[in-house]
């Protein structure tokens, strides 16, 4: 009973975690674009490259 007790308390505090924001990599998307113009190929993106979101200060 106490290993189910302390298996629902660690369920519920993974849930309680506070989430986490990505956004798109916008620096690194450009460098690897260029370096794919200059040397005469394309690039087809399926997932963007991302980053975690700073904080904003509140």
């Amino acid at each position: 009973m106490r290993l189910l007790a302390l298996a629902l308390v660690l369920l519920l505090a993974g849930c309680a975690s506070t989430p986490v924001e990505y956004e798109v990599d916008h620096a690194y998307v450009a460098r690897v674009e260029q370096g794919a113009r200059l040397g005469g190929g394309s690039i087809y993106w399926v997932n963007y490259p991302t980053v975690r979101k700073t904080a904003s200060p509140s």
